[in-house]
């Protein structure tokens, strides 16, 4: 969990950059990745004392898992050149971005044994009480690494969910706090997702706490998961769209074109998010011209800014049904009777920010979902084992 909260801080205090700290490729993500590759072979070959330290599964962790599974196999059947045959000529194949593009599912059981390991809530609670140090600290921070009191989505979506971890409604304090980042400029890029959640903070700030309000607020994230899906093949024009959700919606639109091309099944990883046809769009679009990536990057990394779409786009429907019904499952879990408001914020602000962003496709954005995921899991007892310990 340590490494999680290492990512929170890191992406919220240097944005992207922190995980490109290094010389070429000696950098923050593949120290993080080797230590994880640590931790799976001490779990693998020291069984006798991995019980001692990690609680039983989760209900909802199999479906975690089975997404896990199925991002292997297509990994595998990437190299194996499976998708070629499937795959409309119309998507550009390069195998040397497999490992970029599907990075993320090494960090998966990650999240499932930070989740269950018995010291997460204790390290969750140091956090918890020690809440307004932490938040000013990350924000005075951020300020002096970037030179500007614009807040980006990871640093906000990280003062958020410190705040709620620890703040107190009546509190001059911490009502203060709550104004200092909702008042705050918001920094270019991800504009409509910060809006979202400064939103949903300002309201579980002032919420009840209990738990009351994470079903329907999952579930109500599922259902514009769900419309993303069909927003591109509705004519919108008349609307007047701005030129960026336009290009979304253009971009979303082709790669599920591409996806019912290949009945569902999808394209794998190593080819590109855009096709040829696309490829002008993908390239000069307004998230698209990004300094900081060649034009490669931008065909082959950078992505359609929703993950959602991507997971269907390379694993299939399989793939991205498997990811909704785990996050499902999860708004039927029991939350602690206090200070549970920002386990609630923190799953139902990370699926807007993979929904409206580059996503799991970046770790500054992937790591916001694995922390909020483990976090909440270590929390939140399954329904059944709750109601049998009362």
């Amino acid at each position: 969990m340590l490494l999680l909260v290492a990512a929170l801080f890191g992406s919220a205090v240097f944005n992207s950059s922190f995980f490109r700290i290094g010389s070429g490729m000696v950098n923050i993500l593949s120290l993080f990745i080797v230590l994880c590759g640590v931790t799976y072979l001490f779990m693998h070959f020291y069984n006798k004392k991995r019980g001692e330290k990690y609680l039983p599964s989760r209900s909802s962790d199999r479906f975690f898992w089975m997404f896990f599974y199925t991002g292997v196999i297509s990994v595998i059947a990437s190299y194996l050149g499976f998708y070629k045959a499937i795959a409309s000529n119309d998507v550009m194949f390069d195998s040397s971005f497999i490992p970029r593009q599907a990075y993320y599912l090494f960090f998966i059981p990650l999240v499932i044994l930070a989740g269950r390991h018995v010291q997460t809530p204790t390290i969750l609670k140091w956090i918890q009480k020690n809440y307004r140090a932490l938040f000013f600290l990350v924000y005075l921070a951020y300020i002096a690494v970037n030179r500007t009191p614009a807040i980006d989505v990871p640093c906000f979506f990280c003062l958020s969910t410190l705040l709620l971890m620890g703040r107190e409604r009546n509190r001059a304090a911490d009502v203060a706090m709550l104004l200092l980042i909702e008042l705050s400029p918001i920094d270019t890029g991800g504009e409509m997702t910060q809006a979202l959640c400064r939103i949903a903070c300002l309201f579980l700030f002032f919420a009840e706490e209990g738990g009351k309000f994470l079903r329907p607020m999952v579930c109500f994230s599922v259902v514009v998961v769900l419309v993303c899906y069909i927003l591109p093949f509705i004519p919108l024009e008349w609307i007047g769209l701005d030129a960026n959700t336009s290009w979304r919606l253009q971009y979303w639109g082709d790669e599920l074109r591409q996806l019912l091309k290949t009945f569902g099944v999808g394209v794998g990883f190593g080819t590109s998010y855009a096709t040829q046809s696309f490829i002008g769009e993908a390239v000069s679009g307004p998230f698209a011209a990004t300094a900081e990536y060649s034009v490669m990057e931008r065909l082959y990394v950078v992505g359609c800014h929703n993950s959602f779409v991507s997971i269907s786009f390379r694993l299939g429907m399989i793939g991205a049904v498997l990811l909704l019904i785990y996050i499902m499952s999860c708004s039927h879990r029991r939350l602690p009777r206090s200070r549970s408001n920002y386990l609630t914020y923190s799953i139902v602000s990370s699926i807007a920010v993979v929904c409206f962003n580059v996503g799991f496709e970046s770790p500054m954005y992937f790591f916001l979902f694995a922390f909020s995921f483990a976090a909440f899991s270590a929390m939140t007892p399954d329904q059944q084992v709750a109601t049998s310990q009362n």
